[in-house]
C-alpha cells in the first residue's frame, strides 16, 4: 500500500515546480531570450523580456554590442577599443587587418587591442606601436628607447648574431635588442655599430681606425687610398691631416659647438659664427661664444694643414676687407668679417 502523507508530498513538490515554471514563461525566462530583425537589422530580447541596448550581451559564449537604439553593431570598432566581425562576435585572441590601411591588430583575451608592446604570440615575438598597429619589416625604436627588427610578417628578429636588414648589417641579440653605438668583438675582429645600428663599412671612423667591406676593422694593412695602419688598427700619424679633411662630422664632433658651429649633412661643410647672436660691434668683444669659436678655427685650420698665417690674417680682417679665401689640399676656407655679425668662416671640401 502506498503511505499518503508520502504521495501528499510529491503531489506538492510537482505542483510548486509546475508554478515556477508557469512564472518564469510569464515574467519571459528561459527560452525567450532571442534576436529579432527591425529594420533590416538585428536586434536582442534578452531573458528578462527587455531589448539589449548600449551594452553588450554574451550570447553562446560570443559577446556582442548593441548601441543605443539596440541595434547590433557589425564590423567596426567599438569605444575604440574593441572590435566586432560582419557577425558582431567581439574578437578575442585574434588578428584583425584593415583591408584599406593594411595595418594589421592583434585583440587579447579580453577583447582590447595591444599597443606599444612586444607580445609572444603562438611563440613567436611581435612589437605594436602606440597607435596599436603591427610593426612590420622595419627597425625600430621600441617603447625603452632600444632598436628592435620586426620581418615582413612582424616577428621580431631575436637570432643573437649579425643579420642583414635592407643591405646593412647589424647585431641582434636574443632578446631582439639591436647593438648600437659601439664597438663590438666578435670572433676576435672588432666592429663598431653606428648609433642606430648599422655596422660601419668601407668608411673611416674618427679619421683613425678603417673598417672594410665586410665591417671587419682594418689592422697592419693599408685603406684603399693607401692608407697605412698598425697593429692596433690606427692609421699612421702622417696621414691623419689627410683624413681629417674628409671627415668633417668627425671634426665638428670634436672641435665645435651648438649654435656657434654647424656641419653639412651630408659633411662637405663647416660654418663657424664667432658672434651667432649678431650683438653690436661695441659688445662683440664680450660675446659668450667669441672666445670657444676662434680657438676652435685656430684648431680646425692646424689639423687641416693650413699655415698659422691664415689664423693671423682672419683675426685681422676688418669689414672693408670683404671676403678671403685660402686653400689646402682639398679644403677652402673662406672667411668674413662684419660688425654687427662678427667673425663668420666657412671650410668647404673641393667637388671632385
Amino acid at each position: 500500500m502506498f503511505n499518503g502523507n508520502y504521495m501528499k508530498r510529491i503531489i506538492e513538490k510537482v505542483l510548486v515546480i509546475l508554478v515556477i515554471l508557469v512564472l518564469a514563461s510569464c515574467s519571459g525566462g528561459n527560452g525567450s531570450a532571442k534576436f529579432e530583425n527591425v529594420d533590416g537589422q538585428k536586434k536582442y530580447k534578452k531573458d528578462n523580456g527587455e531589448m539589449a541596448q548600449a551594452e553588450w550581451v554574451t550570447i553562446g559564449g560570443n559577446d556582442y554590442y548593441f548601441d543605443m537604439n539596440g541595434y547590433l553593431q557589425t564590423d567596426k570598432w567599438i569605444d575604440d577599443l574593441y572590435r566586432v566581425d560582419s557577425n558582431g562576435k567581439k574578437l578575442v585572441k585574434a588578428w584583425w587587418t584593415d583591408t584599406e590601411s593594411g595595418k594589421t591588430y592583434y585583440l587579447s583575451s579580453n577583447g582590447t587591442y595591444l599597443k606599444d608592446t612586444l607580445a609572444t604570440i603562438d611563440n613567436k615575438d611581435y612589437y605594436f606601436n602606440k597607435s596599436g598597429s603591427l610593426i612590420k619589416n622595419e627597425v625600430f625604436l621600441n617603447s625603452d628607447s632600444k632598436y628592435m627588427y620586426a620581418d615582413e610578417n612582424g616577428i621580431i628578429n631575436n637570432s643573437g648574431g649579425l643579420v642583414n636588414i635592407n643591405d646593412d648589417t647589424y647585431y641582434i641579440d636574443k632578446m631582439g635588442i639591436i647593438f648600437t653605438g659601439g664597438w663590438k668583438e666578435i670572433n676576435k675582429d672588432w666592429y663598431y655599430f653606428n648609433y642606430n645600428g648599422p655596422m660601419k663599412k668601407n668608411e673611416w671612423y674618427e679619421a683613425t681606425y678603417y673598417f672594410g667591406e665586410n665591417g671587419k676593422m682594418l689592422k697592419n694593412g693599408k685603406s684603399p687610398e693607401g692608407y697605412e695602419v698598425d697593429g692596433d688598427g690606427k692609421v699612421l700619424e702622417q696621414y691623419k691631416s689627410e683624413l681629417l679633411a674628409k671627415d668633417f662630422k668627425y671634426i665638428y664632433q670634436v672641435y665645435c659647438k651648438y649654435p656657434w658651429g654647424e656641419v653639412g649633412k651630408d659633411g662637405s661643410y663647416i660654418s663657424i659664427d664667432t658672434n651667432p647672436d649678431d650683438i653690436d660691434d661695441k659688445k662683440y668683444g664680450s660675446t659668450l661664444y667669441l672666445k670657444e669659436a676662434t680657438e676652435s678655427i685656430e684648431e680646425i685650420l692646424k689639423i687641416l694643414g693650413f699655415s698659422d698665417y691664415v689664423y693671423k690674417n682672419m683675426m685681422k680682417t676688418s669689414y672693408a676687407d670683404r671676403k678671403q679665401t685660402e686653400t689646402a689640399g682639398d679644403v677652402t676656407v673662406t672667411w668674413e668679417y662684419h660688425p654687427d655679425k662678427g667673425l663668420e668662416v666657412m671650410f668647404m671640401k673641393k667637388n671632385k
